[in-house]
């Protein structure tokens, strides 16, 4: 909510300092384009790890803070060692898909020392296809346009 209130503020001085609109609004597509640009090697860089990852079975354990962020994650167990998963849990669903003791096929990834559960792979994909067509839309907007 800052950022925004930042970017309005950022916009009414500008147009009290006199510059143009066209260019007020050819700063808004560019910095929606770095975001967007941003938004596409954070999902590269999970596919990415995905794609090194290897496929184990795991057994869901419990939910916590992850150790890098503060948002909670499922953790799961395979060969006695307990993996964070890479993404934050699903908050809305939890019961339906995430039962203590439950086997499930997970991707564990060397590089980050994490998991892919299917919630994660679905996240990851999802993301870079979306993220990757709007950046295109993005960059379109600003040489066609």
């Amino acid at each position: 909510m800052e950022a925004v209130l930042g970017i309005i503020i950022i916009a009414v001085l500008c147009v009290c300092f006199g510059v143009s609109t066209d260019i007020i609004i050819f700063g808004f597509v560019l910095l929606a384009g770095f975001t967007l640009l941003s938004m596409l090697l954070l999902f590269a860089y999970s596919v990415l790890c995905l794609i090194l990852s290897t496929g184990k079975d795991a057994e869901f354990v419990r939910f916590d803070k992850s150790p890098k962020g503060g948002y909670k994650v499922a953790y799961y167990s395979s060969d006695g060692k307990e993996y964070p998963c890479i993404f934050p849990c699903e908050s809305l669903l939890l019961r339906k898909f995430y039962t203590n003791g439950k086997k499930h096929r997970v991707r564990i990834s060397r590089i980050r020392y994490c998991v892919f559960d299917v919630f994660a792979c679905i996240t990851s994909i999802l993301g870079l296809f979306f993220s990757s067509a709007l950046a295109a839309a993005v960059v379109y907007i600003l040489l066609f346009v």
